[in-house]
């Protein structure tokens, strides 16, 4: 009967795990670096996550942020459906091989060689909401004004010392022009505060499961 419970539901666990093609490794609940700050500031312009934002690591060396956020974080007013993807994440040593580039930003809160590093992808968008209609596809912010790419971890948020994130962009038009309001005159950022979730544990059992399985196999061959 044991046998027939601990199959069944790690096989279920499993199959999942495999139908999708990428696992989750790292969730974060997103908002604002501190209370009635900004999470998205755009040359003055400060933007509020509302609730539900959320960051996200794959195992597939991949990250995806979304959420909405909009002026003083009131659900009424402007503000943009954030869709941000990261990739090709490292630690400290990967980061400082990278050269001709700044290799970390706010230095002053936290330790930089424990934070990690991603680069901010092309596929990055900021989709106007409430009377902005406008979308903007996003690019980390080129060599030639200081290229700090996204960063993450305690104190990495460049504001406090607090565990989060923050990262600097350009912004591209959807026409495929150059968009306002994140040129190269400008100051466009996140600086925000991350809260792990933790991952489910039939996940995090997996593992355990698929042992207690062949050793289970184990002793009935041996018994046959």
């Amino acid at each position: 009967m044991l046998r027939s419970v601990l199959l069944g539901a790690f096989t279920l666990i499993f199959s999942v795990s495999v139908a999708s093609a990428m696992t989750v490794v790292e969730k974060y609940d997103v908002m604002s670096y501190n209370s009635g700050n900004h999470s998205l500031y755009m040359n003055g312009s400060q933007y509020h996550f509302l609730g539900g934002a959320k960051f996200v690591r794959y195992d597939n060396g991949t990250g995806k942020l979304t959420g909405t956020a909009t002026l003083g974080g009131n659900p009424l007013s402007a503000g943009y459906q954030v869709s941000l993807d990261f990739g090709n994440f490292r630690n400290w040593t990967q980061q400082m091989a990278i050269t001709n580039a700044p290799h970390a930003k706010g230095t002053q809160y936290g330790d930089q060689t424990t934070w990690t590093y991603m680069d901010l992808l092309m596929s990055s968008t900021l989709s106007g909401i409430n009377g902005i209609s406008e979308t903007y596809n996003l690019i980390m912010k080129p060599l030639a004004y200081g290229k700090y790419t996204f960063q993450y971890g305690q104190g990495a948020n460049d504001k406090n010392t607090d565990f989060g994130m923050s990262g600097w962009f350009f912004t591209k038009g959807s026409n495929g022009g150059p968009g306002s309001p994140c040129g190269t005159n400008s100051t466009c950022d996140f600086n925000l505060k991350l809260t792990a979730v933790p991952l489910p544990a039939g996940m995090a059992l997996l593992p355990v499961g698929l042992a207690v399985l062949a050793g289970m196999r184990m002793r009935k061959r041996k018994a046959a």
